[in-house]
């Protein structure tokens, strides 16, 4: 995956989740740390430091 590219971070992912049940654990974890909400707290937080 080249750095620093969305696109391939995205096909990346969809690559992942489209898996068979064996990355149950990482699509778990991806959907728990990459959800919204959590994404922006941490970003709000990694702000003010």
């Amino acid at each position: 995956m080249e750095p620093e590219s969305v696109p391939a971070l995205v096909t990346g992912i969809e690559q992942a989740l489209a898996m068979p049940k064996v990355n149950t654990v990482a699509r778990e974890y991806a959907e728990r740390t990459l959800e919204k909400e959590n994404v922006l707290s941490q970003f709000i937080a990694d702000i003010r430091g």
